[in-house]
């Protein structure tokens, strides 16, 4: 399975696994099952921890690095067919951070693992 992390996703999975809903920890967990996080969801977290709404153990992006490296998650930047799917997608979503996940998610053909069933209205695979 390729999936993103929803920003959510990857801050559960590595701090409150509990959280996570039993398919999201299946897919998590897999040995098969080859795991993206977008810059976007770095940058999400960059701003909520300047911004006091993210406590954190270590500055953002050491923990980005550090827990993806652990975690065997790789980090995708935004790319222009990513760009090109944002531009595709009806408003269903008004988060802009959710958007783009779901560009990418589509660009790449990846599912998307989060708690946000709104995001299946794209037509993406939303796994939790």
């Amino acid at each position: 399975m390729r999936a993103l992390l929803d920003t959510h996703t990857f801050l559960w999975a590595v701090s409150e696994a509990t959280l996570l809903g039993r398919q999201a920890t299946a897919v998590l967990t897999s040995a098969s099952s080859e795991l993206y996080l977008s810059y976007v969801s770095a940058w999400e977290m960059v701003i909520k921890h300047a911004k006091g709404r993210l406590r954190l153990p270590q500055p953002p992006l050491d923990f980005i690095r550090v827990e993806a490296a652990r975690n065997r998650i790789h980090l995708l930047a935004v790319s222009w067919p990513h760009l090109a799917s944002l531009h595709e997608l009806p408003l269903h979503h008004g988060d802009p951070f959710d958007r783009m996940l779901v560009a990418q998610a589509r660009a790449e053909g990846l599912a998307l693992v989060s708690a946000d069933r709104q995001l299946a209205s794209y037509g993406v695979p939303v796994i939790w």
